[in-house]
């Protein structure tokens, strides 16, 4: 199959952008064809050219919504894909995923949406909200299928009648297992590393984080923040602010995450809303234990005191209990990690993703040319 892969943007490491990555890398290992259509580019779009992926710049795409820049978006996503001629187009991210489906159905291309979360869950205002839904329920008009990565959002999608029943397919995301790294923390060393991986932007709650943590100063830890975002220097002052500044790195944006789980002790994610995270994934993946809040899919990945703690969203006290449990026991930590160890490979391997999104792909690009034949024939 020929597919072209849309997403908003690849100017940044995101779940999302990691999971075109992962996809378009192993589908072009099995002799398809895939074009990388997004605007901005980083270190994966480059990894992924040298790799034999068609990368196509787009220069009008933009997350934000302006009107005239995006009706020239829409023009500019039709062009190429008419060029392109695709069997199947796959949209990732919300404003991508509302002017490629119109633009596939403009040129009768068959289209499969990825939702990673949707746009009008989690927090939005009320406005973004109805507006977000809306949308979603016209193209869901003329989308093929939908994928959802967590039951969460397969749910949502059903309840909100975003599309019919049976074009939507709940498929767990899932990453490589040869990309581990090995290294063994730290044994016996009383300093404790904390690690979340995470933009610095909404729906991240660092804030959350950062008050429960300020709570235990006399507790020996350390933590590393993994990430970019238009909130970095904010929360730079607010560590200060904490008085938490000399016990928190802030490391930016980095490529080797896995560099930085081989050192962590704990990882933790404090959001106010999430579809799927793939870095809560890549740290069950690494035999992590694993502090996140209870909101999304969060609870699909992690079992409540069994590979960690499940948070209630805003709940510091319980998060500041959660973090001191883990910080003060060693046995504790090797028991939950190495259930998150376990529970990655049998629930969240690439291979079992991989094989469920490719088997998607051609059934909805073959139904496309079953319909059309039915076309010509009558």
């Amino acid at each position: 199959m020929k597919i072209a892969q849309l997403i908003t943007h690849m100017h940044e490491l995101g779940g999302a952008q990691m999971h075109i990555y992962d996809l378009s890398k192993r589908l072009t290992a099995d002799g398809h064809e895939v074009v990388l259509l997004a605007s901005g580019e980083c270190v994966l779009t480059k990894e992924l050219r040298a790799g034999g992926v068609n990368i196509q710049k787009l220069k009008w795409m933009g997350v934000s919504m302006k009107p005239y820049q995006d009706f020239r978006a829409f023009f500019e996503i039709r062009k190429k894909l008419k060029t392109i001629n695709p069997d199947l187009i796959a949209i990732h991210s919300s404003k991508a995923g509302i002017l490629g489906r119109l633009a596939a159905k403009s040129l009768n291309i068959p289209v499969i949406f990825t939702a990673h979360s949707w746009a009008f869950a989690g927090e939005p205002s009320k406005i973004k909200k109805a507006l977000f839904l809306t949308l979603e329920k016209l193209v869901g008009k003329i989308t093929n299928g939908v994928i959802t990565v967590s039951t969460f959002d397969y749910i949502q999608a059903l309840r909100h009648n975003v599309i019919a029943a049976d074009k939507i397919k709940r498929i767990h995301n899932g990453i490589p297992d040869d990309e581990r790294c090995f290294h063994k923390r730290s044994e016996n060393n009383s300093l404790v590393r904390l690690l979340m991986v995470a933009r610095f932007a909404e729906p991240k709650d660092h804030r959350l984080l950062f008050q429960a943590l300020s709570q235990l100063r006399s507790v020996n830890w350390q933590l590393t923040l993994v990430g970019g975002g238009p909130l970095f220097a904010y929360y730079q002052q607010l560590a200060s602010e904490f008085g938490i500044q000399g016990k928190v790195i802030f490391a930016g944006e980095d490529r080797n995450v896995i560099g930085h789980m081989s050192q962590a002790d704990i990882f933790v994610l404090v959001s106010k809303s999430e579809g799927l995270p793939l870095s809560i994934i890549e740290a069950m993946r690494e035999g992590i234990p694993i502090i996140a809040s209870d909101v999304g899919g969060v609870n699909e990945l992690l079992q409540h005191g069994r590979q960690g703690f499940l948070v209630k969203k805003g709940d510091g006290d319980f998060l500041k209990k959660a973090l001191l449990s883990l910080i003060s026991s060693e046995e504790l930590r090797k028991k939950y990690g190495a259930s998150a160890r376990t529970r990655f490979i049998n629930e969240f391997s690439f291979e079992k993703m991989y094989d469920q999104t490719e088997m998607f792909y051609q059934t909805v690009s073959q139904g496309n040319e079953t319909r059309e034949q039915k076309e010509v024939q009558l």
